[in-house]
């Protein structure tokens, strides 16, 4: 698997992770009967009351997640600067990269202290970071987006008005790939693509969230039986909230692909001209595998 994902492991792991937690509370959820932890409960209720009832195990998945989400991010940004991936030949790229690290660590630290914090005991710290960690991964992948978009034109033979060429050819002898490699320009559209639907759908997931928590927002706080209105808009914002959740790891899933890249710039998997495949004197060893 090493060899076949590379750095994609990382990725995998927190898309793994992130999976299993929501999908294990679901279960535990709907095979105890869908029950109402709170009187104030909606008839569907959030993933929040969920993990506050499984606070343990909560802690232990929003955790997992969070750290192989961040190293994730970190790994990216480090073969990009080791030419393992399409690199910052526009300053506005690594710019974008250096922000979605940095609002990706922060919606990881938001998500395993939501955890820590739980719906029940700590009610406002909880949603707040809850909508922290949501708004951060969002602009987080944002910015992956512009960076993405700016690595196309790149790998597209866009700067300086270069002309493409395949990788490790007309390269500098330092080079891994040159910016202009088609397979990797293709690639990194498709990437684009992908998590711009991605990021659309989340921000408007967002916006529909915080409509539809806040027509009823002071009801849950008054621990009275929740009307038929509020259980109407609450309802609906936690199947928004399921589907965000989803959507978040498919978003981690996209980021294996983008890190397997960098399994055809191994010293297995690509030469300098003139050698073989697998001529090590040939080949470049940089953040195996």
């Amino acid at each position: 698997m090493p060899r076949y994902l590379g750095w994609g492991w990382l990725p995998l792991c927190a898309t793994l992770a992130w999976s299993a937690t929501i999908l294990t509370l679901l279960i535990l959820w709907t095979a105890n009967g869908t029950p109402h932890y709170k009187q104030d409960d909606a008839d569907i209720v959030y993933i929040s009351d969920v993990g506050a009832k499984y606070k343990a195990f909560f802690i232990v998945g929003t955790a997992t997640t969070a750290v192989f989400f961040i190293l994730t991010l970190i790994t990216e940004y480090r073969l990009r600067r080791a030419e393992r991936l399409v690199t910052f030949h526009h300053p506005r790229a690594k710019f974008d990269s250096i922000l979605a690290l940095l609002f990706g660590a922060i919606s990881g630290i938001a998500l395993t202290m939501l955890a820590v914090f739980d719906a029940n005991n700590h009610s406002t710290v909880h949603w707040i970071l809850t909508l922290i960690f949501i708004f951060a991964l969002g602009v987080s992948a944002a910015f992956t987006v512009g960076e993405l978009k700016r690595l196309c034109r790149i790998a597209n033979g866009g700067a300086n008005g270069a002309v493409g060429v395949e990788a490790g050819y007309g390269a500098s002898p330092s080079s891994t790939i040159t910016p202009y490699n088609p397979h990797f320009a293709h690639q990194l559209r498709r990437s684009f693509i992908i998590k711009t639907v991605i990021v659309v759908l989340a921000f408007l997931g967002i916006i529909a969230m915080i409509v539809l928590m806040s027509v009823c927002r002071n009801n849950t706080t008054t621990g009275r039986p929740i009307t038929a209105k509020c259980n109407t808009s609450h309802s609906a914002a936690a199947v928004v909230e399921w589907a965000l959740a989803v959507l978040a790891a498919v978003y981690f899933a996209t980021l294996v692909w983008d890190l397997r890249q960098a399994v055809l710039t191994s010293t297995k998997g690509v030469a300098r001209p003139g050698t073989q495949m697998g001529d090590q004197r040939g080949s470049v060893a940089t953040l195996q595998p």
